[in-house]
């Protein structure tokens, strides 16, 4: 059995100030520049106190119980709404050690095992900066307004008193089997449901606040996760051996519940549709392409509801409004088909070892494409070769509209690009000294040498710098480098 007590208190602070026209690097005080000199100040602070307690036991060293509870207190949410509890159980079966299983040779292990849980969640993260915020449970005043050159007061924030944890329960059934001393699979199904969830409810603007941090709404995943090893060669005395290896997660999310009993929540702030009973997909203009007779570019009308795509090609404008075009798309951003594979191997001493990731079915929008595809709007950029594909005569089958009437790109969903890819994540090519060489040094267990590469090459179609990046709108994303090491690793 365990039991403990942790407790966590920070606190921010920071001040500035700056000023300009400064003539002299040897005038180092504010009050030294000629023009306004501008201050600013911040404090935050949060804190967290948290009891928890584990206990595991084991009957006949063939069945396995645990359980584990804690008590969160968290300041960010209401005063007398800070305190959630989260629990944990599981079970597990070592079905090998069964009497009608241990005689069977080729069976190694079997491991049957279930458990559920929650936990809880106090990140609010802040309306359009994704900053983790510490008052939102606070109707808030700020004394920074000025009225007619007069200081006073403004309510900007409106808070609830309510706000309290979101929460998720995960719940999965597994099964650990290896079998002929040389494969090994691990498999699970698992179905994570998240609620109360911590989300900013839209308001009327007559009110005064465009939205209000409430815990509403329920979100859905569910999924496979399978993990797989085969020992492919063994020679034990030549310290030989090749194991492939490959993991998948096929997954599906899906929305439950929202706020105010609503079937449907559309964010083109945040370019999402929340619909229930279908996956968060993004939300914005769906471009339907060029006209071949006239070079002008098209979109599809929305239906009554936004919410539900139409791409009836009967149904679509010429003029484009952002805001009256804007429907939902039924494109996922989440990749539900995502895993790694590679393979281990040695001889004599020398290892290698690779791993390849993959992500299939994963969309980002591109806005850097808005960008280096409009020349005749930023004339300024440089301009990607694709934006040559414009249409010029009367029968043009072109990817973007007549140059010289029409803005070449709109912030709509031909900015949306499949990120599939596949990826040399990590190569690594090492060789252990022999004892002929180290000798009989007492310092060293082994000496090994090594070179190692990461993000090698990557095979994928879409068109923007890195497609792992982990976000839906991709801007200026610095992406992941090729990176290559070469190190000695000793063993004391």
């Amino acid at each position: 059995m365990l039991g403990g007590q942790e407790y966590q208190d920070e606190t921010t602070s920071a001040f500035n100030g700056y000023g300009s026209g400064l003539s002299d690097d040897r005038l180092l005080l504010l009050n030294d520049a000629p023009n306004k000199v501008a201050i600013g100040s911040s404090e935050y602070e949060y804190a967290f106190d948290s009891f928890f307690g584990r206990a595991e036991y084991d009957w006949n060293d063939k069945y396995y119980a645990e359980a584990s509870i804690r008590s969160d207190r968290s300041s960010r949410f209401g005063a007398d709404h800070r305190e959630g509890t989260f629990w944990s159980g599981g079970v597990s079966w070592d079905a090998k050690k069964e009497d009608f299983l241990k005689d069977i040779s080729w069976i190694d292990r079997l491991i049957i095992k279930a458990n559920t849980g929650t936990q809880g969640n106090a990140e609010i993260n802040g309306v359009g900066n994704g900053e983790i915020q510490d008052y939102e449970s606070l109707a808030l005043l700020s004394g920074t307004s000025f009225y007619n050159g007069v200081g006073g007061y403004s309510i900007t924030q409106p808070g609830d008193p309510y706000l309290t944890w979101e929460q998720q329960q995960l719940t999965t059934f597994g099964v650990d089997v290896s079998f002929l001393d040389r494969i090994r699979l691990n498999a699970s199904y698992y179905i994570r449901n998240t609620s109360n969830m911590l989300l900013s409810v839209p308001y009327p603007y007559t009110s005064g606040f465009a939205s209000v941090t409430q815990n509403t709404g329920s979100l859905e995943n569910k999924g496979i996760n399978i993990g797989f090893e085969a020992d492919a060669w063994k020679d034990p005395a030549h310290k030989g051996y090749v194991t492939l290896f490959v993991n998948a997660d096929i997954t599906h999310n899906k929305v439950t519940a929202l706020f105010d009993g609503r079937q449907d929540f559309p964010q083109p702030n945040y370019l999402q549709a929340w619909v229930v009973g279908q996956p968060v997909t993004f939300y914005l203009p769906l471009y339907a392409g060029v006209n071949k007779q006239t070079g002008a570019p098209e979109w599809y009308l929305p239906g009554p509801n936004p919410s539900i795509t139409n791409r009836n090609p009967n149904e679509v404008t010429s003029n484009y409004d952002q805001n009256a075009l804007q429907q939902n798309s039924g494109i996922g951003q989440y990749a539900p088909f995502t895993g790694g594979f590679g393979f281990r191997a040695g001889y004599q001493g020398f290892t290698i070892e690779t791993l390849f990731n993959f992500n299939l079915g994963k969309h980002l929008l591109s806005n850097d494409g808005y960008f280096y595809q409009n020349p005749n709007v930023f004339p300024g950029y440089n301009t990607l070769k694709v934006a040559a594909n414009y249409w010029k005569a009367p029968g043009d089958n072109a990817q973007f509209p007549d140059i010289n009437n029409y803005q070449m790109q709109q912030f709509d969903s031909s900015l949306l690009e499949n990120a599939s890819f596949m990826r040399l994540k990590d190569l690594n090519i090492g060789y252990s000294l022999p004892k002929s060489v180290t000798g009989d040094s007492k310092a060293f267990k082994s000496i090994k040498v090594f070179v190692e590469g990461r993000n090698l090459f990557t095979v994928t179609k879409y068109f923007g710098p890195d497609p792992e990046a982990d976000t839906n709108l991709v801007y200026g994303q610095y992406p992941n480098t090729k990176q290559y090491t070469v190190g000695v690793k000793a063993t004391l």
